[in-house]
């Protein structure tokens, strides 16, 4: 059995975990819902992946890997929602004509994935045999490519704020704050970098481990109640 079956099984039951465990608390505020709408995506990415390298029918490795990818896709605003949040900007809560375009490219992308059979602009194919047989640039049509794009300034968007808190905790004495916050957003950027590497995707696992760690910063060790903001979000 390939590995990445057991990377990611492991990855969506973690994934699963903790989004019970935030379905499960108390609070039933936005940012919690942001938590378990990223944790359940993270689970359809690992779940798609894991299952096409297990199955063996080409319909149902174009099926696994077809979801894997829209949940790939659904992750990015999320993520980048999520930081907004987790960092107290709130930009996009005072702007929602902002939170709109940042969510409406990512939704397209989910819709060009999940009908693709009908256009092949995101991929030529999903099985084995179609990734196998034909070159990585050939392989991917336009769409791919621009989804891919506007995903990565997504997620670097997220990253940024994350390192800007970190780095505002660090100016007020807290740098070891600032250092933990700091470790645990670059996980997605680290993972990601892994995949160049070897055939195994990384990046759900990372990315599900930097969320979990925020969450846990956040919520358990308090580490962002030390940002300086302002009086109205104190009152929110």
């Amino acid at each position: 059995m390939h590995p990445q079956v057991y990377l990611s099984v492991l990855t969506a039951v973690a994934v699963a975990a903790m989004a019970l465990y935030v379905g499960l608390r108390r609070e039933r505020a936005v940012v919690h819902w942001l938590v378990i709408a990223l944790m359940l995506s993270m689970m359809l990415w690992a779940a798609g992946v894991g299952l096409w390298r297990l199955l063996s029918d080409p319909q149902h490795q174009e099926t696994a890997l077809m979801l894997g990818f829209a949940g790939a896709f659904s992750i990015p605003p999320l993520w980048l929602l999520l930081a907004d949040r987790f960092t107290r900007r709130r930009s996009f809560e005072q702007r929602p004509g902002l939170k709109v375009a940042v969510i409406v490219p990512s939704a397209l992308s989910v819709l060009v994935v999940l009908t693709n059979s009908n256009h092949h602009l995101f991929v030529q194919g999903f099985g084995h045999q179609a990734m196998g047989q034909i070159d990585g640039f050939a392989f991917a049509g336009p769409f791919f490519w621009v989804s891919l794009c506007w995903a990565l300034v997504l997620v670097a968007g997220g990253i940024a704020l994350y390192l800007s808190a970190a780095f505002r905790l660090a100016v007020n004495k807290q740098l070891w704050r600032g250092l933990a916050l700091g470790t645990a957003a670059l996980g997605p950027m680290v993972t990601s970098a892994a995949l160049t590497s070897t055939d195994l995707d990384f990046t759900p696992m990372g990315m599900g481990i930097s969320v979990c760690l925020l969450f846990v910063l956040n919520w358990r060790s308090r580490i962002l109640d030390t940002l300086p903001i302002a009086r109205r979000h104190v009152i929110d």
